[in-house]
């Protein structure tokens, strides 16, 4: 119908935490750890969306360039 799904996992604030110090239960990822999280929510999400008609955009993965609109 000419609509295309954008998938968009923003990571970035998984690398600081909660910087405040208050909530132990947050504490800073890795980029390593980030990544395989961003993995496994894509495996989720693709069991309902076609990855072939799937933009995938997440900031840890390198998958955004902002110069080209993606």
């Amino acid at each position: 119908m000419g609509h295309q799904v954008i998938f968009l996992i923003g990571d970035s604030t998984a690398m600081i935490g909660d910087p405040t110090g208050r909530n132990a239960t947050r504490p800073p990822l890795t980029r390593e750890e980030i990544l395989a999280n961003t993995e496994t929510y894509k495996t989720q999400v693709f069991k309902i969306l076609d990855p072939d008609k799937t933009r995938f955009v997440s900031t840890a993965s390198g998958s955004v360039r902002w110069d080209s609109g993606t």
